[in-house]
């Protein structure tokens, strides 16, 4: 990525937390990577890859890795808090479907307002941002109205459709 003129990425979930330190340490080449660790996703959102019958036994609550699942206000809080913990740069939050996910509609928009309100407080208070996924303008602006700074994916959105962009 470097040889391509890649000096900094934005992570969006997936990335490694070691990757990035071997990177800022000299131990491996590549650009400055921006880790948002894992993606937070309410109980039967985007980030939830559980299917419709499983059923959790494990109190953390992971899903598959590349998201967790926080439900209600003291619940994203944590979850903002142990990826800030965990050295992320930014947060990302799934405020709608996806096209990966089993259990929720694509057009849906996921979390209260005061769920994504609280996200953007717990990184506001160690001076990162929010990233959100979203599909939808609805999601959209909501996710804005919040206060959530960077929008991904917006697939299924027009420019006339956004009120607060």
């Amino acid at each position: 990525m470097i040889r391509r003129g890649f000096t900094t990425v934005r992570d969006a979930g997936g990335a490694d937390w070691g990757l990035a330190q071997a990177i800022q340490q000299g131990h491996a080449v590549g650009p400055r990577l921006r880790y948002c660790g894992q993606a937070i996703s309410q109980t039967g959102g985007h980030g939830d890859m559980r299917e419709p019958g499983d059923v959790v036994h494990d109190v953390c609550h992971c899903a598959a890795g590349l998201g967790r699942i926080a439900d209600g206000v003291a619940a994203v809080r944590t979850a903002c808090r142990d990826e800030i913990r965990k050295g992320a740069t930014h947060i990302k939050i799934m405020a709608s479907g996806g096209v990966s996910s089993t259990t929720d509609r694509l057009d849906s928009t996921q979390f209260s307002m005061e769920e994504l309100r609280a996200s953007v407080e717990e990184a506001e208070a160690a001076n990162i941002y929010v990233m959100a996924h979203a599909y939808t303008a609805r999601a959209i602006n909501r996710a804005l109205e919040a206060g959530i700074r960077s929008i991904e994916t917006r697939k299924l959105s027009r420019s006339v459709e956004l009120r607060l962009v």
